[in-house]
């Protein structure tokens, strides 16, 4: 897994609880990935989403994503 693309969905993600929409979390990423140089691509994004989701980092409920708090400590956000 790309662990610089999975920090960056992570660092988009609210610590609250609450959601984000998956086109403004892929645009987000893709902005700031763009900003590093780091490679990036939509169907990238979809993969290393869809592991977290496996991983349990994070939730996607129809669209809508949300950070595990188990996934923000093991992402060392919180």
């Amino acid at each position: 897994m790309n662990e610089k693309i999975k920090f960056l969905i992570m660092e988009s993600l609210p610590t609250n609880g609450t959601h984000v929409d998956i086109e403004t979390l892929r645009n987000n990423v893709s902005l700031d990935a763009q900003d590093l140089s780091v490679c990036y691509s939509r169907k990238l994004f979809d993969n290393i989403l869809d592991q977290l989701v496996k991983d349990q980092y994070v939730v996607n409920l129809g669209g809508r994503i949300i950070a595990t708090y188990m996934g923000l400590v093991k992402s060392n956000i919180m």
